[in-house]
């Protein structure tokens, strides 16, 4: 409910007051500021919901603001108001991370129509920030999951997935030459490792287990 947010008008004093007041009868929570700097200095941007932000504001314009609010791991919504026609000025605004932009004059309507738009796109996450994270929750994740989530992700077909996940390795000799270490993933994701003789290929050992980790062989053996 429009109730629950609160939203921050930065723009002059004479513009904010019309603003303020259609937010204020729609049932947002308001706050004015006449400048980024009173802004920014009034307390922690992410305890706003949405910012409305004059790209002419005294001290701090729209574009140093909209730098500011984008310098963390993320950006709260900000709608840009616009003077007519400036669309080098809307565009500029978009690339710096605002969620929409509003050409001056407007009709209440329209405005809160934008601020709905704005509140509903949440947050924007950098795009580094989110790539990060994801890596470390496919990290995180038993073997065979993330070979399947990696398999969907590079979009391949599920037979070439299945296939993935039950195969062999290449085998390996071990360091003292005598042996060599072959292993093989399972369908469960579990892993058999068979341990041969180099010069007869006589199977020495055989081991099954559920981990990733490849057994060592001792260099005596």
């Amino acid at each position: 409910m429009s109730d629950q947010h609160q939203v921050a008008i930065v723009d002059d004093v004479a513009a904010s007051a019309s603003t303020a007041s259609f937010l204020e009868q729609a049932g947002y929570k308001v706050r004015t500021f006449a400048s980024g700097d009173e802004f920014l200095a009034a307390r922690p941007p992410g305890d706003w919901d949405c910012v409305v932000l004059d790209m002419h504001t005294a001290g701090m314009n729209g574009v140093g603001l909209l730098k500011a609010l984008g310098a963390g791991e993320s950006m709260i919504p900000v709608l840009v108001l616009t003077g007519q026609g400036a669309i080098a000025e809307a565009v500029e605004a978009m690339k710096l991370g605002a969620a929409d932009f509003l050409e001056k004059p407007y009709p209440a309507e329209a405005f809160l129509e934008a601020v709905g738009r704005a509140l509903a796109s949440g947050p924007r996450r950098k795009k580094a920030v989110v790539d990060r994270e994801a890596a470390a929750r496919i990290t995180a994740l038993p073997q065979r999951q993330a070979q399947v989530l990696r398999g969907i992700l590079k979009g391949q077909p599920n037979k070439i997935i299945s296939k993935s996940l039950h195969r062999k390795q290449p085998p390996v000799l071990a360091p003292d030459g005598k042996t060599i270490v072959r292993e093989e993933v399972e369908k469960d994701g579990s892993r058999r490792t068979i341990i041969l003789d180099a010069a007869t290929g006589k199977i020495i050992a055989e081991n099954h287990t559920g981990g990733a980790r490849k057994p060592q062989v001792s260099s005596e053996a």
